[in-house]
């Protein structure tokens, strides 16, 4: 059962609030349903007709610099010819492929190996070069040299690498698992 006495305070409460509420509002000088359905003024708010409001902001695009090269997969270069009584015959490989994409000025490629051949045996690279720029033929080795200069603004694909192996006769068979390197090509300042 509810205790009359406490209804009646707690309607008493509630028309003391409605009260005090209706009281702002007037002295304020806004009726009720204005109060209800302004928002607060927004900083930087261009009033419109109406209830419409226009806000604006900076948006700020960024382009840094891309330097992006990369290479078809790997490469074998049998060495198995020799015509009889004349050194062992270059072998030259040219299905590879490199792809790059430069928004940069006066880049370059350069190769390297990860380790030396042995004695006796070289392994030389030449890259096509793409629009407006030159490239040079070089032996590689763990010294990083210069391929291809001149590369600005550019996004091409399927360019060409031709290696050229080569052995003297000094060398050994290597067998079936041929002796490996890591040719490494990096993008970079000229």
């Amino acid at each position: 059962m509810v205790h009359p006495q406490r209804y009646k305070t707690v309607g008493l409460a509630a028309w003391a609030l409605s009260l005090f509420s209706a009281c702002v509002v007037a002295l304020l000088g806004l009726s009720p349903s204005a109060w209800a359905q302004t928002p607060p003024p927004l900083p930087d708010a261009i009033p419109l007709a109406g209830n419409q409001v226009s806000l604006s902001q900076t948006v700020t695009v960024r382009v840094l610099e891309i330097n992006r090269i990369a290479i078809s997969g790997d490469v074998l270069i049998p060495i198995a010819e020799a015509e009889a009584g004349t050194p062992l015959s270059p072998v030259t490989h040219s299905g590879s492929t490199y792809a790059l994409t430069v928004n940069g000025s006066d880049k370059k490629i350069v190769g390297s190996l990860d380790t030396e051949f042995p004695a006796g045996m070289e392994l030389s690279v030449e890259l096509t070069p793409p629009p407006g720029a030159t490239a040079t033929r070089r032996i590689l080795s763990s010294d990083p040299v210069d391929l291809v200069k001149g590369v600005n603004l550019i996004a091409a694909t399927n360019l060409g690498i031709t290696y050229t192996g080569h052995a003297d006769i000094t060398v050994a068979p290597t067998g079936t698992a041929g002796i490996s390197r890591r040719v490494t090509f990096t993008l970079t300042s000229n």
